[in-house]
């Protein structure tokens, strides 16, 4: 280690910490200025650590900070019992999974609606059967209702409900204007 290396780290440390007392400085006198026009400081303050803890660490990290911190605040305060945080997050993660298969449920009667409509392929429709029951198996809680044959043709199938069909405002059965 030599003396010169030592001392060039140690000034532009020195450096650094003298633009960073320039700044908590002007930093005090924006929370100064905000006082002056009636904004509360602690307030600002709290919501200025808020905002840079979401943007370093991500808005999902900091809600499930804050349940946990609010689970314990309860169980101090009141004396309930707390739930143990790795239930909770199971519990979470199967309402994921329950919920990604309903939409996949719902894609498929979606596309039923479409292949009634006209405006698609029965292969189509069937192809969005199987890449739907597959991303409920591979990623929900299975498929909710899955038919014997999925390669069945229209008839097996099950029909989109008559007040579907019919709730269809525009009565689009053929490619919109300029999408021939």
């Amino acid at each position: 280690m030599s003396n010169s290396r030592l001392k060039s780290f140690t000034d532009r440390i020195l450096r650094l910490k003298e633009e960073e007392d320039a700044i908590k400085d002007d930093i005090r006198e924006v929370y100064a200025e905000m006082k002056g026009e009636g904004y509360d400081k602690t307030a600002a303050g709290q919501l200025v650590s808020y905002l840079r803890k979401v943007e370093k660490k991500g808005r999902d990290e900091i809600d499930n900070a804050n349940a946990i911190f609010d689970l314990y605040l309860n169980e101090y305060e009141n004396g309930t019992a707390l739930a143990s945080h790795a239930h909770e997050k199971k519990s979470r993660e199967e309402r994921a999974r329950h919920r990604t298969s309903e939409a996949m449920e719902d894609n498929k009667a979606f596309s039923a609606e479409l292949v009634d409509a006209g405006l698609i392929s029965e292969e189509a429709h069937q192809e969005n059967i199987r890449l739907s029951d597959g991303v409920a198996r591979k990623f929900g809680a299975g498929v909710i209702n899955e038919y014997p044959n999925s390669s069945a043709t229209q008839a097996s199938r099950p029909k989109a409900d008559e007040e579907s069909r019919d709730a269809n405002p525009l009565g689009v059965t053929a490619p919109l204007s300029g999408q021939d």
